[in-house]
């Protein structure tokens, strides 16, 4: 990669994020007449932290580009809102259309969910997702405050600011200990700290404002921190890591693009929104298909493809016009952020 032009080798690591997920949300279909495959694809469901990775990088490398200061909080905080919420609050009435035309149930129960979740209220109520995947947009949102506040720490050109801001990042790793009755710990941003941290030095690294040495240092440490957070004090095991530190080195070493995973990156966050609704509406529709060894398979396989679809479609009317909102918002006239 090119350390002084742009990310554009992070399409693929988008389009296989989303795809692992999708993959894994739909592999109980097939999880009766394949259980090996189904079984292989419980590795999916960290393709969350793929995403969370490639947001640890995207994000101070437009803020880098922007020359953000504190003053632009309010801005920042805009652009990402801008961006990232109306295909949000799209992907849930795409639910509720669901529950409505294809459920045929809907009640005030299923409503309450929703309007929990476009609020993002739920860990607040101790209400229920409409779909659990919506955690990961209420954890992105409390990385984008926490940026908003640490970023000029974390990138400052001092370099003991920028290791005790390091140093003090991770150390917030272990907060959430202090609240043991805390049911879902994954909805805290603490505990992802050590993997945004990742991607958070693959971006100084790739700005030249850490050398190789500061980097694979600090990559070691935030490694460390999120082995022994996930895998021994919560017992998750070792596979969130090992994927997020596939990650970077991917990025690092990644040097072609294929073009069909290109276009999937494009509309991964749109992939990842409605690929649930996609997954439901197919079996409601095809109800008996999945029950045999080679209809199961079929059925799978159909989910993937409509979901692409489905994206593209939702990408262009709704996650577009979105970003395009987001960009014309900037911290000074005349500065390309994104």
């Amino acid at each position: 990669m090119d350390q002084n032009n742009n990310l554009s080798n992070l399409g693929p690591f988008r389009a296989i994020a989303s795809w692992m997920v999708c993959m894994y949300h739909s592999s109980f279909i097939i999880s009766l007449y394949y259980p090996t495959l189904a079984k292989m694809l419980n590795w999916g469901q960290e393709g969350v932290y793929v995403f969370f990775v490639i947001s640890g990088l995207v994000l101070p490398w437009s803020m880098v580009n922007g020359n953000y200061e504190w003053k632009f909080a309010g801005k920042f905080l805009l652009k990402r809102f801008t961006r990232l919420y109306p295909p949000l609050v799209l992907s849930i009435l795409a639910w509720l259309l669901y529950f409505y035309n294809g459920s045929g149930y809907l009640d005030w129960t299923i409503l309450k969910k929703a309007l929990d979740t476009m609020l993002l209220i739920v860990p607040f109520l101790g209400s229920e997702w409409i779909n659990n995947l919506y955690w990961t947009l209420f954890v992105l949102f409390q990385f984008y405050f926490f940026q908003a506040i640490a970023f000029p720490f974390l990138a400052n050109k001092n370099s003991w600011v920028r290791r005790i801001a390091f140093l003090s990042t991770l150390g917030l790793s272990f907060v959430a200990l202090l609240f043991p009755g805390l049911k879902d710990f994954k909805i805290a941003l603490t505990f992802h700290l050590p993997i945004f941290s990742m991607g958070m030095l693959l971006c100084l690294y790739l700005k030249k404002i850490i050398v190789f040495l500061e980097f694979f240092v600090a990559l070691s440490l935030a490694t460390l921190t999120s082995a022994y957070l996930t895998g021994n004090l919560y017992g998750c095991g070792y596979h969130i890591t090992i994927v997020a530190t596939l990650t970077v080195f991917g990025v690092l070493i990644l040097k072609w693009v294929p073009k069909w995973l290109d276009f999937i990156g494009k509309i991964s966050y749109s992939f990842y929104l409605i690929h649930g609704v996609v997954i439901y509406t197919v079996i409601y529709y095809l109800p008996e298909f999945k029950n045999s060894t080679y209809g199961s398979i079929l059925t799978f396989l159909l989910i993937q493809v409509i979901a692409i679809l489905a994206s593209w479609f939702f990408y262009n009317l709704i996650e577009k016009p979105s970003a395009n909102w987001a960009k014309k918002i900037s911290y000074k006239p005349g500065l390309k952020e994104d």
